[in-house]
């Protein structure tokens, strides 16, 4: 189903985040401007099984 489909989820749980391909939030790195972020764990995960390390992300 994933071949042809797309799945949005809104959490904050860990572990839901950690089985992600891609995750994109908002941080307010200053009072009253907001940044969109996103980070593509498939890109990291392959540079870090590449190196030998597993991938990890922390926000």
């Amino acid at each position: 189903m994933t071949d042809r489909s797309q799945f949005i989820v809104i959490t904050h749980n860990k572990r839901t985040m950690e089985s992600a391909d891609a995750l994109y939030g908002v941080t307010m790195q200053e009072p009253g401007v907001s940044k969109l972020v996103s980070v593509n764990l498939q890109r990291v995960g392959h540079k870090a099984g590449s190196a030998g390390h597993p991938a990890s992300a922390s926000a």
